[in-house]
């Protein structure tokens, strides 16, 4: 058994889910760490808080964190966000620094507009700006689920993953089988879920230098150079929405850097995190 399997099987037997309903929508997190200070971890598309299971073990050391599942019937950001806002209520977290990579990262772009009283700090991983024209291509991409047989889309995503986990040198074993145990338990439901809220924040949002001018925090942006999925106009394009934004560049990283370059991106958000009040 891997290092790795060792650890998440204890991270399974030692975080146990919380379940909360939130306009009649049930929700998953798992919630570890204690402190004043919280950190909110939003997943990539899977959508899985336990995904995140080493960057959740290494920041509770420090802090509270909250780390999310995405529920299915969830459509929209503002349906989105407003569950996110009604966790840290429920938690009694009144500030948080939200980290949001890749899907995520438009998350938190979303969730810092709609509500900026709660995100104390953004950390935006490997992700873009809402890019109206993209909205053209999801809307097809629906119509086309309508059609495939779920067997035939899971061989789909999981052909894509494979892709994706071939940048991760220790550990890849461990992801393969991770990311395929995952796909195996994904739905039509799921797929359709990130999908609508992607179309919604590139039909409804607009991320602009200024449109964030009143809002105090500070942001991180931390971006790989070899990100085929984010590419360079794309990667561009955000550090112009947020010209106040630290920066930090990953040479030669693909968009699996934050699992193949795990410790490097760990030291970066600890830097930044260590500079919030």
């Amino acid at each position: 058994m891997s290092d790795l399997t060792q650890q998440y099987a204890r991270f399974q037997a030692t975080h146990p889910r919380t379940r909360r309903r939130v306009n009649g929508v049930a929700w998953e997190y798992i919630r570890a760490g204690a402190g004043t200070r919280a950190l909110l971890l939003l997943p990539g598309a899977p959508g899985r808080a336990d995904m995140a299971f080493e960057y959740i073990t290494v920041f509770a050391r420090r802090q509270r964190v909250l780390s999310i599942s995405y529920p299915p019937a969830v459509r929209t950001m503002a349906d989105l966000t407003e569950g996110l806002a009604a966790i840290l209520t429920a938690e009694g977290i009144r500030q948080a620094v939200v980290l949001g990579g890749s899907y995520s990262g438009w998350v938190a772009q979303a969730l810092v507009r709609r509500h900026p009283d709660r995100v104390q700090a953004l950390i935006l991983s490997d992700t873009g700006v809402a890019q109206p024209a993209r909205a053209h291509h999801i809307r097809r991409l629906l119509r086309l689920l309508r059609l495939l047989p779920l067997p035939l889309l899971r061989a789909l995503l999981w052909a894509g993953t494979f892709a994706y986990v071939q940048e991760i040198g220790a550990g890849r074993t461990f992801w393969r089988r991770r990311f395929h145990a995952f796909i195996r338990t994904l739905t039509q439901a799921d797929c359709r879920g990130r999908l609508r809220c992607l179309l919604d924040f590139d039909t409804h949002y607009r991320c602009d230098p200024g449109d964030l001018a009143a809002w105090p925090g500070r942001i991180l942006i931390l971006e790989s150079a070899a990100d085929p999925l984010v590419g360079a106009a794309e990667r561009g394009a955000l550090r112009a929405c947020y010209p106040q934004a630290q920066v930090h560049t990953f040479a030669g990283s693909g968009h699996a850097g934050s699992l193949a370059r795990r410790g490097e991106y760990v030291a970066a958000i600890a830097a930044f995190l260590d500079k919030e009040p």
